[in-house]
């Protein structure tokens, strides 16, 4: 499957974002992906839930996951969990783990 040059672009955009906790950079580019006509794929959102994890965003982090199609991968639960432990929500990132062994 071949990615379009703007979710690539979009994706190393969010990632970079991610990278120096600009979570709302993330998730405003994150938006211009819905605004377009492409949807977020796995990547971007992973990208943007790990930009939400550095400041403990467990709600916007679970949202951005349950975004997703079933098919999520290790790293979009992994920030989830991770913003759930920033955020002081150790049941909610509990509960993470169980539908990670579910799956």
């Amino acid at each position: 499957q071949r990615l379009a040059a703007g979710q690539v672009s979009f994706g190393a955009a969010i990632s970079a974002c991610a990278t120096c906790a600009q979570w709302r950079s993330s998730l405003r580019l994150l938006q211009c992906i819905r605004d377009g006509d492409m949807r977020p794929n796995e990547i971007s959102c992973s990208a943007a839930i790990h930009a939400c994890s550095h400041e403990g965003l467990w709600e916007l982090a679970l949202a951005l996951l349950h975004e997703l199609p079933k098919a999520r991968g290790v790293v979009a639960y992994n920030g989830a969990a991770s913003a759930c432990e920033k955020g002081a929500r150790w049941q909610t990132a509990l509960g993470i783990l169980e539908e990670v062994v579910a799956k």
